[in-house]
């Protein structure tokens, strides 16, 4: 299967887990702002608007580099985190993914404004 399969295939299961309820946000501070502040930024009013923005918006030519290694989970860990770059209310999200078996679904890693 090529990348762009994958990862179409992989959204898919992402974005079936979250209309399911099987969905975990993150709330990493990163900058000195918080996930809200961070989701504010891109006019975002809440961490729904952001699973939103996934379900509806998302696709694989949003893609930016994935799958691989959650640092969390150390080298030998299954490949499992996408990243992906889209515009949302005139800014470049950031947005990082991956599916956990472990019962919480899709979980967002991050979510916020790009880096130059």
């Amino acid at each position: 299967m090529s990348l762009e399969e994958t990862c179409k295939t992989v959204l898919a299961e992402m974005k079936q887990l979250i209309l399911e309820g099987k969905k975990h946000f993150v709330r990493r501070n990163r900058q000195g702002k918080n996930y809200l502040q961070q989701l504010l930024d891109m006019n975002l009013t809440s961490i729904d608007a952001a699973w939103e923005c996934i379900v509806n918006d998302l696709n694989h030519t949003h893609y930016h580099s994935g799958p691989m290694h959650d640092h969390q989970d150390g080298p030998g860990s299954p490949l499992v985190v996408w990243v992906f770059k889209m515009e949302i209310n005139g800014v470049i999200a950031y947005i990082k993914l991956k599916i956990e078996t472990n019962g919480r679904g899709c979980v967002c890693l991050s979510f916020h404004e790009d880096e130059p």
